[in-house]
């Protein structure tokens, strides 16, 4: 048995079952395995990979996410939501005590697909597809040639999804060797009386989030076309390890990919709108916070002392033109205002009066 952790660390794990919600995959991939251990032990390889299969999401984690979702929204390019078919193996050859891995995020402990694997398996297929240097040009970039340089656009890495309909997004996997002798030139044939020996493996499953982005909003429609491409790319060939064997393969959730993106488009042009002068700001942001109010008893609320300032400060200000005072009487006539207060009450008269300010010759 070979030990792989210093007697101080090799305590910790003993004493301190896996938090299911809490632990860094990447840290007990990496770290967690006390010795090396063989034969049918519950600590074996094996064992330890199935441990490691019952982390869940932190709460740290789906709020990063939602934080990406949210930013790209904000950025000029195209969302991919994609599952996978049957398994994933990326990273699967990242140097481990556990001679396995996969692609984990250092911060978050979860998995995740490096952008240039994204990058590198659409590439591939583009080619197989036969597409022009000058598409290739500007989706990837050109090592050589005249139109040598780097892409148009910035392949981001695919995250894992926390509301996947699967909980756990590690599954144990299984490679088996059936010949070793023969695969070590111990012996010369290979022969269906060898001994298999299984090799546990670590594979994902579940579903990402693909964003591909560009730099400048004119270039939006090569990201679209990069992420038809990258679409047929997951469900005709796949990415990862093993895709002879079916592995990596994907299925596109266009639903949910098309409502994020068109989301996004309309941030982006709310975004590209110039913006309003600071009175009509001000008159937007308040008809949508009393569009948003619940109608209330009365008038002691904050809502109607915000109202009565607006309206004080829009009567009486030479910042405000008459213009602006005729917009924000609009909004609020006397019987919207009536309605969302149950009649004012003794307020009306103060109401009028303050609505009179806006518009003396009404």
């Amino acid at each position: 048995m070979t030990q792989l952790m210093r007697k101080e660390l090799k305590k910790q794990p003993a004493a301190q079952p896996l938090k299911s919600d809490h632990a860094h995959a990447g840290l007990w991939l990496q770290r967690g395995w006390p010795a090396f251990v063989t034969g049918e032990s519950k600590d074996n390889k094996t064992g330890h990979i199935n441990k490691l299969c019952t982390i869940r999401p932190s709460p740290l984690y789906e709020k990063a996410f939602r934080r990406w979702e949210k930013t790209a929204k904000t950025l000029p390019g195209a969302a991919l939501f994609a599952t996978v078919s049957q398994r994933l193996l990326i990273g699967s050859n990242a140097a481990s005590a556990l001679e396995t891995g996969a692609a984990i995020q250092h911060s978050y402990g979860m998995p995740m697909i490096p952008g240039s694997a994204v990058k590198g398996c659409a590439r591939a297929y583009a080619q197989q597809l036969g597409l022009g240097a000058e598409y290739l040009a500007m989706l990837f970039g050109l090592d050589e040639g005249e139109l040598a340089g780097p892409g148009g656009l910035v392949w981001h890495d695919a995250w894992w999804h926390p509301s996947s309909q699967e909980k756990y997004p590690f599954v144990a996997d299984v490679v088996t060797v059936h010949h070793p002798d023969y695969y070590q030139g111990s012996t010369p044939l290979a022969s269906d009386t060898d001994t298999p020996v299984p090799n546990a493996q670590l594979a994902t499953h579940g579903e990402f989030f693909f964003y591909i982005g560009c730099e400048h909003s004119d270039s939006q429609p090569w990201a679209e076309l990069a992420i038809q491409l990258l679409k047929a790319t997951l469900h005709g060939t796949g990415i990862g390890g093993k895709r002879a064997a079916g592995y990596g393969r994907m299925a596109a959730k266009q639903q949910d990919s098309d409502i994020f993106n068109q989301q996004a488009q309309i941030i982006r042009d709310q975004a590209a709108q110039p913006p309003l002068p600071a009175n009509q700001q001000t008159i937007q942001d308040f008809v949508a916070k009393f569009v948003k109010a619940p109608n209330a008893n009365n008038t002691g609320t904050d809502l109607f002392v915000e109202l009565c300032s607006l309206l004080h400060q829009a009567g009486t200000n030479p910042d405000w033109s008459q213009a602006d005072r005729e917009q924000l009487a609009k909004h609020f006539p006397l019987s919207t205002i009536k309605q969302k207060f149950n009649g004012l009450g003794k307020n009306q008269e103060r109401i009028k009066q303050l609505l009179k300010q806006l518009n003396p010759l009404s």
